[in-house]
């Protein structure tokens, strides 16, 4: 997956990125938190890289940064469930 930082500033961060799937995920998971004023993304045409927004009331940084981690957390429990489920 490819990331490029367009912005960063300590309430907004702004990158391109080529994986939809991510850029949902994340959308999603940080509509969840009070922090957020905004998360999104935009696309100008399906072969270009989308473009993800984010902007805070807080470190925009540490809020994706913390973000990002408990999407991993998830990952990995149900990657353990699905194992131990289909043994």
């Amino acid at each position: 997956m490819n990331i490029e930082i367009i912005k960063q500033e300590k309430e907004h961060i702004e990158f391109k990125t080529d994986n939809l799937t991510i850029a949902e995920l994340l959308r999603k998971e940080l509509s969840n938190n009070d922090s957020v004023v905004f998360a999104g993304w935009k696309r100008e045409h399906p072969l270009k890289p989308l473009v993800f927004v984010l902007k805070t009331k807080g470190d925009a940084s540490k809020i994706l940064h913390s973000t990002i981690e408990s999407l991993k957390k998830e990952n990995d429990n149900l990657i353990k469930i699905a194992k131990k489920e289909l043994k």
